[in-house]
């Protein structure tokens, strides 16, 4: 994971063994409760750590592609990390 733009800011590395699951949190909402709500993606390592890999993410489906994306890659079940969010 990589923090700042342009490949500029402070670089962490984790293992894929040490992530025990990645998912969707809403983080804030414009409007109130029939708002716009904004997404962030984050990783749970085995530790129980949380770590946010991206922010204020608008649009759902994006969000949720960039969970199974990720977790695919990783190796890590699809279908637990989606059901871990609800």
């Amino acid at each position: 994971m990589q923090t700042g733009w342009l490949g500029g800011g402070r670089v962490q590395e984790f293992a894929f063994s040490d992530v025990l699951q990645i998912k969707t949190k809403i983080n804030g909402q414009t409007g109130g409760a029939s708002g716009t709500p904004y997404y962030d993606i984050e990783m749970t390592r085995r530790n129980g750590t949380p770590v946010t890999l991206g922010k204020t993410v608008r649009d759902q489906q994006e969000a949720n592609w960039l969970v199974a994306e990720m977790t695919r890659l990783i190796g890590i079940n699809a279908r637990s990390a989606v059901a871990a969010q609800r």
